[in-house]
């Protein structure tokens, strides 16, 4: 799994990264879903890190709640949340 670098210039960036290989590998969204789902978890941890924050790696931090939700990710929606308020 990419390191997340949360305290880098580029937040997540090695997880983008990776979504990118795979998909032009395979051209097959189901066999990289397991790379979206760690750069979402990833994209969690930076806005729990740095709320108010924004990186191009990571999707606006609504969207990142809206994926954790459908993932069960109930440990990280809530860490956002605390650091939300």
């Amino acid at each position: 799994m990419p390191s997340d670098n949360l305290d880098g210039d580029s937040p997540c960036h090695p997880h983008a990264c990776a979504i990118q290989s795979c998909m032009q590998k395979t051209w097959d969204q189901d066999k990289c879903q397991a790379l979206i789902d760690d750069l979402h978890r990833c994209c969690a941890r930076f806005y729990i890190k740095k709320p108010g924050a924004a990186t191009e790696s990571c999707p606006l931090e609504s969207v990142v709640r809206k994926r954790l939700k459908g993932m069960n990710e109930d440990g990280l929606l809530k860490d956002m949340e605390k650091n939300a308020k």
